[in-house]
């Protein structure tokens, strides 16, 4: 009975939820948990079971703190997404992926962390994200643009995707507001030591 905010609503471990994921009309039940590897601590088994079927689409073996949400890529087509956050020390992103349940399974539909900016950077840590429910997805990302010199952290932008045809996907830009709406340019690749 709780209405998906446009920052999703998170689904805490070892508790039960009822989502009508696919659309139909029927909710399916959805439970996840996780436990300590044997061998290492911070590594954890993962588990997701939907109508009581284990979910093999997300790995098993995770390293970090699980947050798993669900939210509403696009009000149109009824469905409603799961999202995976796994984030390690200085809450750089481990996984940051995003699922969608057809069929009786769970299919992924884009993991975001990783190349970024038309491959000129990547998304390591994030501060946020906006599911408009009109198929865009807006991510406040933290430094995503690397160059002649490492990433150091200093500033937030936001990056979109478009969710069409079941896939994820960068929409290119020009220009990259930060959070407090200056643009960020290419001096920001750190290549332009003159300027």
């Amino acid at each position: 009975g709780k209405e998906i905010s446009n920052d999703g609503v998170t689904l805490k471990a070892d508790k039960d939820y009822l989502l009508d994921l696919d659309g139909d009309g029927n909710c399916e039940s959805i439970r996840w948990s996780s436990t300590e590897g044997k061998e290492d601590p911070d590594e954890k088994n993962f588990g997701l079971y939907i109508n009581g079927k284990y979910q093999n689409s997300i790995p098993e073996n995770i390293r970090g703190n699980i947050i798993l949400t669900a939210l509403d890529l696009n009000k149109k087509d009824k469905e409603i997404e799961l999202h995976l956050s796994v984030y390690q020390e200085s809450d750089s992103i481990f996984s940051f992926s995003f699922y969608r349940y057809q069929n009786g399974s769970l299919k992924l539909i884009g993991d975001l962390a990783g190349p970024v900016c038309n491959g000129n950077g990547k998304l390591f840590r994030q501060n946020g994200m906006r599911a408009e429910g009109d198929g865009s997805l807006t991510v406040s990302t933290d430094t995503p643009f690397s160059g002649s010199s490492p990433q150091f952290g200093c500033y937030f932008t936001d990056l979109f995707f478009s969710y069409k045809d079941g896939k994820l996907t960068e929409v290119p830009q020009e220009i990259y507001f930060k959070k407090d709406y200056d643009l960020v340019t290419n001096a920001f690749l750190h290549n332009n030591p003159g300027q």
